[in-house]
């Protein structure tokens, strides 16, 4: 995540007085994957989770302001940066 999806949360939290999130909720780790395959497969395995989350977040009341906020960040970072990531460093490993 980056400092733009930082704010946001951290101001909808402080504007909706609700706790602020722990930032172990921006924390991102993956095993550095052997093969492009398995780096394809963990990606899609992200993407899918944020797919989810997204979809989730319609069945969050509306005037849940900040953790409509932190699903929002989450789902576009699953879905969106961090397939990219490791399907980079798969091409990496596999010398593309």
């Amino acid at each position: 995540m980056g400092v733009p999806d930082d704010l946001h949360v951290g101001l909808a939290d402080a504007l909706t007085n609700t706790p602020v999130f722990p930032s172990s909720d921006f924390d991102f780790s993956f095993a550095t994957p052997a093969s492009y395959t398995a780096a394809v497969t963990e990606a899609q395995s992200f993407y899918a989770e944020g797919n989810t989350l997204a979809t989730d977040i319609a069945s969050l009341p509306s005037n849940d302001y900040a953790q409509i906020a932190l699903d929002n960040a989450l789902s576009s970072f699953d879905q969106w940066v961090l397939p990219d990531q490791i399907l980079t460093i798969g091409a990496l490993v596999a010398g593309f």
